[in-house]
């Protein structure tokens, strides 16, 4: 196979390209090595994953959070509540303090 890129740094492998004009021919090394640094996430897209990801976190243990509220509301004892979803709830200040800390 042979590999080449652009002058806007896209990669290509012959032969599904056809016209090899304006392209610069890579070594197998070289190629994967580009493609490689253009796979890397940035800093700042792996702090928006990590957001996203604990966002949603929240966002699918609320219900235990209500479930609480609620049972303290109807005046029932939740220290078993508490017990029972403790780590859920650990896991849930964990996320928003990483939310805070990335966000600023």
């Amino acid at each position: 196979m042979n590999y080449y890129k652009d002058n806007n740094g896209e990669l290509y492998v012959d032969p599904i390209v056809e016209n090899h004009e304006n392209l610069t021919e890579l070594t197998e090394d070289e190629f994967n090595a580009l493609l490689e640094e253009k796979s890397a996430l940035t800093d700042d897209e792996i702090n928006t994953q990590s957001i996203d990801t604990s966002k949603s976190y929240l966002a699918e243990t609320d219900w235990v959070v209500v479930k609480i509220n609620e049972s303290s509301i109807q005046g029932e004892d939740i220290t078993d509540l508490l017990t029972k979803y403790a780590d859920v709830l650990t896991a849930r200040i964990e996320a928003r303090a990483n939310i805070n800390d990335l966000e600023g």
